[in-house]
């Protein structure tokens, strides 16, 4: 427990005048429960710490510098910060206290000596509500079978991180595998069995991931993978991994084929390859048929010198 405790962060975006009255005490006393409390001296660290740090909370004090509360509020939800914010407001401010709920504040509190007792529960509160939010969105964004991110919720960060690239200029790849043979081994043993084996591939294709590599199920046995600041070539090697992954899975019980499971793959780039989302997953899937036309068990690579196909095709 107090190693969980010693992990928590308080980043705080106020003002001096706003750390007396009481909120002092306060952090004081989270200090002294293994928080660490860090302070942004001004705009450019704030920003600095809201993307570069992962703080267990964010407390904002309207005024810190020279900005108002909604004004900081607005900045925290472009910068894509998911702690939960609590807003410091002094009275005269307090009719506002609606405006900065509506943007994205989980409480607020009002400066002054109440702040000493006030501002711990709202904190917990604020936390509590934050963590079941979280364990709800990632219910909602999984896929029931594999535990993957399922596939709108997987296309909406490929549609974010493709804008990031192109605001930023740096390439992202992607991958789209295909189980090879499922339809047989679904008529040969039946779906339970085929669903086990295809949890099996998502944790095997799982294992061989990179932290900034983003892994959904796109249909029903087919996978795909998302790989900021990389190009095909180096997410070939990434896909050659799990090729030899995937020959390592095996079902719950032995199938009446031995045969390894194997899956084809196909890898685009952006924006080299395409610059608009429906061109890219419409030229990932045509890389899918052209490695499944090949036999199978094999990573293809768009050139864009090869027809498109459909899957229909394949």
């Amino acid at each position: 427990m107090e190693d969980q405790m010693a992990k928590r962060q308080l980043l705080l975006l106020a003002n001096a005048e706003s750390m007396q009255n009481g909120l002092d005490a306060a952090l004081d006393h989270l200090r002294d429960a293994g928080w660490q409390i860090t302070s942004a001296a001004g705009s450019a660290e704030a920003d600095h710490l809201l993307t570069t740090e992962n703080p267990t909370a964010v407390l904002v004090g309207h005024g810190f510098e020279a900005r108002s509360a909604v004004s900081w509020l607005e900045r925290i939800q472009q910068l894509c910060v998911q702690a939960p914010v609590i807003a410091l407001l002094p009275e005269a401010q307090l009719r506002h206290a609606e405006a900065v709920l509506v943007a994205g504040a989980a409480d607020y509190l009002p400066t002054g000596g109440a702040c000493e007792f006030l501002f711990p529960p709202a904190l917990e509160r604020a936390i509590v509500r934050a963590d079941a939010d979280q364990q709800m969105r990632k219910r909602a964004h999984a896929d029931p079978l594999t535990g993957a991110h399922n596939r709108w919720f997987f296309l909406e960060l490929l549609e974010s991180e493709l804008e990031r690239s192109q605001r930023y200029r740096f390439p992202v790849a992607m991958m789209l595998l295909d189980v090879d043979g499922m339809a047989r081994i679904n008529a040969s043993v039946g779906r339970r069995i085929g669903d086990q084996l295809l949890r099996g591939v998502a944790q095997a294709c799982r294992n061989c991931l990179r932290s900034t590599d983003v892994f959904g199920r796109y249909s029903g046995d087919r996978f795909v993978v998302l790989a900021p600041h990389s190009t095909v070539g180096e997410t070939r090697r990434l896909a050659q991994r799990m090729r030899k992954a995937l020959a390592q899975v095996k079902p719950v019980i032995a199938l009446a084929d031995p045969t390894p499971i194997t899956a084809s793959f196909g890898l685009v780039e952006f924006p080299a390859d395409a610059r608009k989302l429906d061109r890219l997953l419409q030229i990932s899937e045509s890389a899918v048929c052209h490695a499944k036309a090949a036999g199978g068990n094999t990573v293809h690579v768009y050139t864009g010198a090869e027809p498109l196909v459909s899957r229909s095709l394949a």
